[in-house]
């Protein structure tokens, strides 16, 4: 029998595996991960604990969403709310009430469901994975699970609510800390993609330069710098439209931790 810490690396082996295969194996990956969740108790309690009374159609059509005849996505961005989309979106997918090519005509890239796939792994299985295994440490950590007894503070029948309310704190902080390592996961997408364009290569050097810098205020998490840093990275990267990058989901992120 697994125990709550195996279930949990479990499902993100899985999910690394989903993310990194072929879209046309895709809907197999998925089924396992399905399978894992459904025997581990602390993820199907998870789960079934936030997405009871989720209004999952209202969410999914403010999710996935058309403007001006072009299909777009953006994920809720509450993590509970992420949490509880996703989940019952991969087990609509997974029972085929939903088709996976009709999702991914909202990543699309011309399409070529591969590389939209690759868009959809980066835009909404990574955040649903490191959610899932953020919060599902801290619960393991803080009580031993959803309506578990743990040996360590010899707390009994604790109720869900009850352990939400004593990680809220906790939480609030890993929302933070993820948000500055997904900050980090874009600019090295963007890195790629200025590497892979064909600008010029003083051109190449001169915007990764910029980035370099945002990069590391980043990382240093000084909130002044990196806003001096993102202006910076924003006003140099602005001519070369041609050059796909992550500034919107950037801007977002800066917006809701209160940088901008």
């Amino acid at each position: 029998m697994k125990t709550r810490e195996e279930s949990l690396n479990n499902f993100c082996n899985l999910m690394n595996k989903l993310m990194s295969t072929k879209y046309l194996l895709a809907q197999a990956s998925i089924f396992d991960v399905i399978t894992a969740i459904n025997s581990s108790k602390l993820l199907s309690d998870m789960f079934e604990y936030f997405s009871s009374g989720f209004d999952f159609e209202g969410v999914l059509t403010e999710a996935f969403y058309m403007e001006d005849g072009n299909k777009y996505f953006k994920l809720p961005s509450k993590n509970t709310d992420a949490i509880s989309l996703v989940y019952l979106l991969l087990k609509e997918i997974n029972y085929k009430r939903i088709q996976l090519a009709d999702i991914l005509d909202f990543f699309d890239a011309g399409k070529n469901y591969e590389i939209s796939y690759k868009n959809f792994s980066r835009e909404v299985l990574m955040p649903f994975m490191t959610y899932t295994y953020e919060i599902g440490m801290q619960m393991i950590n803080s009580t031993g699970g959803f309506n578990s007894k743990s040996p360590v503070n010899e707390r009994e029948n604790t109720s869900i609510e009850e352990e939400l309310v004593t990680s809220d704190e906790s939480i609030k902080n890993l929302d933070k800390s993820h948000d500055f390592a997904t900050l980090k996961r874009l600019l090295d997408l963007d890195k790629l993609s200025i590497t892979q364009s064909r600008v010029n290569d003083e051109t190449k050097e001169e915007l990764k330069y910029v980035l370099n810098i945002f990069e590391s205020e980043v990382r240093n998490e000084d909130e002044e710098k990196i806003k001096l840093s993102y202006l910076a990275y924003y006003y140099a990267m602005r001519p070369y439209k041609r050059i796909k990058n992550n500034l919107k989901s950037i801007t977002e992120i800066l917006i809701k931790i209160n940088i901008l």
